[in-house]
Parts: structure tokens; sequence; C-alpha cells
């Protein structure tokens, strides 16, 4: 019983990890969909991150039945290429809902660099705020 309460505890800690990235990318969603309303970015930068989300969804959701069926499989590579150019909020999502490459570490470690370099990337270009904030303390 020991051993079945400590694979319980780790699976629980994995699904709390993903949660918080699901609310990490509605919170980041919806910081793009407010600098929209308030005129402080452009509509095509939120379109991009939906739609790439979805492709990346998608991309997910193949490798996940090709991984089933032992079929071909989608590179490591291109999903991670997928959310670093802006469909991680889609990645994370699917992580959830396929339950897919959400136990591997190392796939999760470069996922969240990705994350983490798309973020940096756009809140330097494109947040004008921020970017005035980022370049007062330099």
């Amino acid at each position: 019983m020991a051993h079945h309460t400590v694979k319980q505890g780790k699976n629980r800690r994995v699904r709390n990890s993903n949660n918080a990235s699901i609310y990490f990318a509605l919170l980041f969603i919806m910081s793009v969909g407010l600098l929209v309303v308030f005129n402080e970015l452009a509509i095509h930068f939120l379109a991009g991150y939906v739609v790439l989300s979805i492709i990346t969804m998608i991309m997910y959701g193949w490798d996940k039945k090709a991984a089933e069926k032992g079929h071909w499989r989608t590179p490591e590579l291109t999903l991670q290429l997928l959310a670093l150019i802006g469909g991680w909020p889609g990645a994370v999502w699917a992580q959830q809902k396929f339950r897919h490459k959400s136990r591997k570490l190392s796939f999760r470690i470069q996922l969240w660099l990705m994350i983490i370099f798309n973020v940096s990337a756009f809140v330097w270009f494109c947040v004008p705020l921020a970017n005035s904030f980022i370049q007062s303390w330099f």
C-alpha cells in the first residue's frame, strides 16, 4: 500500500503543476486580450497566440493517437518549436486534456524554457509599458 500512496502523491503533484500551467496560460491570454482592448497591442498578437495554440493542441492530439497506435510520431522538437513561437498556451492545455507529455520531466523542463523565452520576448518587444520599465532598470 505504501507504494500506491507514493505513486498517488506523484500523480497529484503532476496534476497540480498542470493546473498551475493552465492558470498561467489563461492569465497570459487574458492579459494579451486586455492589451488589445485598451489599444496597447494590435489584435494580430492575440489572434496569433490563439491560432498557434489551436495548431499546437491538434499536434499534441495527433501525437497522442500515434503513440497509442504505434504509428509515426511528431518529433518533440516540433512540439517545442510550436510552443516557442506562441503555441505554448495550447501545449499546456493539451498536456492536461490528452495526458500527453505531462510526465516526461525533460520534456516539461524544455517546455517551460520555451514558455519563458516566448513570454520574455513578448514582454520585451510588444508591451510598451513593460519595455519602458525594463529599460529604466538597465
